[in-house]
């Protein structure tokens, strides 16, 4: 995996960093989680999901106070010759953002990273916090495996679906509209269309465009996240009779009935209405 995409400031480091990193003391009003638990807990619902870790990066900033990290995951039956699903992890001490996961993917021949949602967990830091997280992570990772079953989905339909220089064209400007990418970087992405850098992309489908945009994409990691979620919108409304004979159900083994003060908030899977 090349450096840990989800971030800009964050220093590379490793689990014992980790591990080591002070938890401040809970208040009456904030009981932080400290960084190594909420990774347990993930590893663990990952592990009750059916899905194998196969790679790990970890950041830190802010004096230890934000944790960042980004895994590579596989899935028995899941490997499809094409993408990779990644799941990024956050936490924080400071209160700058609530524990959350982001669901996204890694395109094998060029590395382009896309996040296609985003589930954050807010949960009020009362008594029975620790008691609950194991349920809160495994309703997340609930969601996020049914996202990246969507997924498959998404990108089967984005090569099932032919585009001409229209299409080229008409896909461009709702991606500036819609502000997926600046319109300083969409020149950029049609070159990249015209003359792709891998074999792979050469085909005149939506999938060859979208990795023309998530080429030129990575050059901006700080907006990586947040651009690359506003382009799967978009062409997931281009793309909607291709993929939607695709999609799977997945019914998660978990339950968030007994969980106290808390709320799951956040979007992953497909969206069809452009915003």
């Amino acid at each position: 995996m090349k450096g840990l995409y989800l971030h800009c400031g964050s220093a590379p480091t490793d689990l014992n960093n980790i591990n080591a990193a002070f938890t401040p003391q809970a208040t009456e009003t904030h009981r932080p989680i400290s960084h190594s638990d909420f990774l347990d807990t993930v590893e663990d619902g990952l592990s009750r999901s059916g899905l194998t870790v196969d790679s790990r990066s970890y950041g830190m900033s802010h004096d230890d106070n934000r944790m960042f990290s980004l895994f590579e995951l596989s899935r028995e039956g899941g490997e499809n010759g094409t993408f990779k699903n990644v799941l990024g992890i956050r936490n924080s001490h400071d209160k700058a953002f609530s524990a959350g996961l982001v669901c996204g993917s890694k395109v094998f021949v060029c590395d382009n990273l896309a996040f296609s949602g985003e589930i954050k967990m807010n949960r009020k830091h009362t008594t029975h916090i620790m008691r609950d997280l194991p349920n809160l992570v495994y309703h997340m990772i609930g969601q996020v495996v049914e996202g990246w079953m969507n997924q498959e989905a998404r990108y089967e339909g984005y090569q099932a679906t032919n585009l001409d220089q229209s299409g080229a064209d008409e896909i461009v400007g709702a991606a500036l509209r819609n502000e997926a990418i600046p319109p300083s970087k969409h020149r950029k992405v049609l070159d990249e269309w015209s003359e792709p850098k891998h074999d792979e992309f050469k085909p005149r489908n939506a999938w060859s465009m979208f990795n023309a945009f998530t080429e030129v994409m990575k050059t901006s990691p700080s907006q990586l996240t947040n651009r690359s979620i506003r382009l799967h919108k978009v062409f997931d409304e281009f793309c909607y009779s291709e993929i939607e004979s695709r999609i799977d159900s997945y019914v998660p083994d978990y339950s968030v009935e007994d969980v106290e003060d808390a709320t799951i908030t956040g979007q992953l899977g497909l969206t069809y209405k452009l915003t």
